[in-house]
């Protein structure tokens, strides 16, 4: 067996050197030597999701079209390619951020069936962001569709939220941020936070202690407020392909201002998040259900388990399905008019929840 020394030399050969000089690499230690003789460890080297180990799910769902969707993501991987962050790797930029490849599985690929046309291609797809926040969900949208999206209208009332959004390279110059409040009125609204940069600013919500995160919003400032009918009517958009909306408890004034669109059918799908936030201000699922499958629109409900990440249809209401305060619980649930496309040939993202 080689000595450390003797493979040492072996790699550095390799890489055309005779010996380590002060800033560079050592390909064996994988550490960079220091002008005072001390070795600095390199950060974990960044790999493509293209194999089973770097996230759990990309094994079971390994096909290769959903890792063609997924191939520009990459993660910090340990030396056995277990995917995992480690706690002395450099903090993560735009390009690298560890949400975003979860957002994608999570949030936004399963939403493909309702979104592609009968023969499997994506439609010039008309995209509406409320609480758009950092632009991460943005970002992850753009990685799977970004091919097919001819307008992208993004509301996010916080003005450091803003100007990350704004930083981000997925999207650049394709997005349309508009630094307001989304709601049932035009007008001015007193929106609540605990920082200028959070992911927790909200209209109704002073605090929000979700799975041992007590945030208290405890700061306040006015910020104006648009109504998503008369923003669709200035646009001069006749069809509404995806309306996301993930506001902090205040998911149901937004509806109530995109009424006329709904009414006159311009909207396919609206993704929104509904969970402990509602049920602290007495709104209830059945109150959404009622009021989306009124307009026509079939209610799923994001699933997230070991093997499986997807949309489950909820053919009908149930008292069970409600959020309750002593169980705590967030989930996105996507109302839509369309039926999987059957030209879709990914891996199961489409279940039955009853």
């Amino acid at each position: 067996m080689k000595s450390i020394a003797a493979a040492r030399r072996d790699r550095l050969q390799l890489h055309g050197r005779s010996e380590i000089r002060p800033g560079q690499h050592d390909p064996l230690r994988h550490s960079s030597l220091n002008l005072d003789g001390s070795w600095e460890k390199a950060a974990p080297p960044l790999r493509r999701v293209r194999h089973g180990r770097c996230y759990p799910c990309v094994g079971r769902f390994g096909r290769p079209r959903f890792r063609e969707s997924i191939a520009s993501l990459e993660w910090p991987c340990s030396s056995r390619g277990a995917c995992q962050p480690k706690k002395d790797a450099p903090a993560m930029d735009a390009d690298h951020n560890f949400h975003i490849p979860k957002l994608t599985l999570h949030e936004v690929y399963p939403l493909t069936p309702f979104l592609i046309g009968l023969n499997g291609e994506t439609p010039p797809l008309n995209v509406i962001d409320v609480g758009a926040n950092t632009g991460l969900w943005a970002a992850a949208f753009f990685n799977v569709f970004g091919g097919s999206i001819a307008g992208y209208q993004a509301f996010e009332p916080m003005s450091a939220n803003s100007a990350k959004f704004s930083t981000r390279p997925h999207y650049a110059g394709r997005v349309n941020l508009h630094e307001a409040c989304v709601g049932a009125e035009p007008g001015e609204v007193e929106i609540h936070f605990h920082a200028e940069l959070t992911t927790t600013a909200s209209v109704p919500m002073r605090r929000i202690n979700y799975r041992g995160t007590d945030v208290r919003n405890d700061r306040s400032r006015n910020v104006p407020q648009v109504r998503l009918d008369d923003m669709i009517d200035r646009w001069g958009w006749d069809r509404i392909h995806l309306v996301k909306i993930d506001v902090e408890g205040y998911e149901w004034s937004v509806l109530q201002g995109l009424a006329r669109a709904l009414d006159a059918e311009k909207v396919d799908n609206v993704l929104f998040e509904f969970g402990i936030c509602q049920t602290i201000q007495g709104q209830t699922l059945k109150q959404f259900y009622d009021l989306l499958s009124g307009h026509g629109f079939k209610i799923y409900k994001q699933v997230i388990s070991k093997n499986y990440f997807g949309l489950n249809l909820i053919s009908r209401y149930s008292p069970t399905l409600e959020v309750a305060e002593d169980q705590p619980e967030m989930f996105m649930l996507l109302a839509t008019r369309k039926e999987p496309s059957p030209a879709y040939a990914g891996p199961r993202v489409v279940g039955r929840v009853n």
